[in-house]
């Protein structure tokens, strides 16, 4: 009988660490973002993360109701998986709870294109 209620127990108090790990990742601040001509930098705790605009795809997602902003970037992981053909997962870097994201998402698309390598008419 002790046994099971170990296991049981080990289980449950996993369970109620991941969801207390969740709740706290949802409200914990992300830190602050700045853009400059030629790069994008994130502030945490910290830690300074330093994005290059040629390292930007140009795919953006928005939603203004939310505040939210999503860039992808051309790195990533390709995952191969078994009779199937290998899938390429992009890199993205989520803007959340911001003020104007109209007017960020315009300027972060000039910036990609200002910037962009590939492109013939920078």
């Amino acid at each position: 009988m002790a046994i099971p209620a170990i296991i049981i127990g080990i289980f449950v108090s996993v369970g109620i660490g991941m969801l207390v790990w969740g709740v706290y990742s949802i409200f914990r601040g992300g830190g602050y973002f700045a853009g400059t001509d030629t790069r994008l930098i994130h502030y945490f705790k910290g830690n300074i993360k330093i994005y290059n605009w040629e390292r930007f795809s140009g795919d953006i997602e928005l939603n203004s109701k939310k505040g939210d902003i999503s860039l992808q970037l051309r790195t990533g992981k390709t995952i191969r998986q078994d009779n199937s053909p290998s899938t390429f997962i992009p890199d993205i870097i989520y803007i959340s709870g911001g003020q104007n994201v109209l007017e960020i998402e315009s300027i972060c698309r000039k910036r990609i294109i200002k910037n962009d390598p590939t492109s013939t008419n920078n």
